[in-house]
């Protein structure tokens, strides 16, 4: 009890509570029972209520309180509150104790969140493939990875979404390079993780998905450095030789073929944005249109006509009054039409260029730089037919 009402008794202080909050004034009843306070203050010295069927979760047998409250107030009564630690009787609690349990089931919720991933990357290993055993596609993105995606120590491959450095020429060919790393054993899910890399069941027993690009990747997690090294440096020898495995003469024109689609949509995707067209995922049209003109045209042509197109598409928008929302549409029958007027009409079609805000991805710099060694003309070179008895190198 507050020493200010030590000299009342308990019917004193429960008429006095009463009269209070019944709207007696104040200052009357300050004289009245001779209290030495304020006005604003004489809630405060109420003695509190006992909750009689609530307890302290940290304390022993410690009943909580509720203080009174300012007679304006909404409610009489605090919260029910614990008088020894302090703890409120909320979710939204911060006292010390709170503070502590939440951390305590953060790190418990972790636990065993690191306990599942560990799991699931023990579950996932594949031992790596020989060098020789390689497909092609896949020697050409580890290449690209050494290059950009590999810590210093040659540990891990970081996340695949979070380098500054353009990787791959679309979202998708990025999912199409990391599946095919993991597939032959060259990359594995790393224990080490983040765990909001994860989606969990909600009692947190399994791992229901997660997202392979933001994950972190080990590279030949199965081998020491120096063996990575040695895998890295044998890899490099077929490459610079001419021995190269047989498979691979015939798989280097379907990623050439591969890398070049990409590129196409990536620049359409790039000449939609510089015009603020909506952009929508590439359905069968689009991706149809692109490999028929491949047959065709160089890279560098397909350029200049997907630019012309685009000119083209933005006017006749206009002119019709046509939404945006119709842009990828529209454009795939002009570039057609333009396609077809060109061929009848025996038209030169002239090259287009890389643009700068476009640039050339690191497996596109890898393949035609340092495998193919065909550097810039590949840009005006026409794509091999995809034709698996020619075994030849490309050349």
């Amino acid at each position: 009890m507050q020493s200010k009402l030590s000299h009342l008794s308990k019917d004193e202080i429960d008429l006095l509570i009463k009269q209070y909050y019944n709207g007696e004034k104040i200052r009357l009843l300050i004289d009245e029972f001779k209290i030495d306070t304020k006005t604003t203050s004489l809630h405060k010295l109420f003695p509190p209520t006992i909750c009689e069927t609530l307890y302290c979760p940290y304390c022993d047998n410690v009943n909580l309180v509720s203080s009174y409250k300012s007679r304006n107030d909404f409610n009489r009564k605090s919260t029910p509150f614990c008088p020894d630690c302090e703890h409120i009787h909320n979710s939204d609690c911060e006292c010390v104790n709170c503070r502590k349990y939440i951390s305590y089931l953060a790190k418990l919720k972790t636990d065993k969140q690191k306990k599942l991933i560990t799991e699931k990357c023990s579950s996932m290993f594949i031992a790596p493939c020989a060098v020789r055993d390689l497909s092609f596609e896949t020697a050409v993105y580890l290449m690209s990875l050494t290059r950009h995606l590999i810590s210093e120590d040659l540990k891990f491959a970081f996340p695949f979404v979070k380098i500054h450095t353009k990787l791959a020429p679309s979202f998708e060919f990025l999912k199409q390079m990391h599946e095919s790393l993991r597939k032959q054993g060259i990359i594995s899910l790393s224990p080490q993780s983040k765990t909001e890399s994860f989606t969990y069941n909600e009692d947190i027993t399994a791992i229901t998905s997660y997202s392979a690009l933001r994950a972190q990747w080990e590279l030949l997690s199965s081998f020491s450095k120096q063996e990575k090294k040695a895998y890295i440096k044998e890899l490099e020898e077929v490459i610079a030789s001419d021995n190269w495995p047989e498979h691979w003469h015939i798989e280097s024109n379907k990623l050439w073929h591969s890398i070049a689609l990409h590129e196409c949509l990536e620049y359409l995707t790039y000449l939609l944005e510089r015009r603020q067209f909506p952009i929508e995922d590439f359905g069968e049209k689009t991706i149809t249109t692109f490999e028929t003109l491949l047959k065709r045209f160089s890279i560098a042509q397909i350029f200049n006509l997907s630019w012309q197109s685009i000119r083209d598409t933005g006017d006749f928008l206009r002119q019709k009054m046509i939404p945006h929302s119709q842009a990828q549409s529209v454009f795939t029958g002009i570039l057609l039409r333009k396609v077809d007027r060109a061929l009848a009409q025996k038209w030169i079609v002239r090259d287009g260029g890389r643009d700068f805000n476009c640039a050339q991805s690191v497996v596109s710099k890898t393949l035609f730089n340092l495998f193919l060694k065909l550097g810039d003309a590949v840009l005006t070179m026409r794509v091999p037919e995809l034709n698996e008895r020619n075994t030849e190198r490309p050349s």
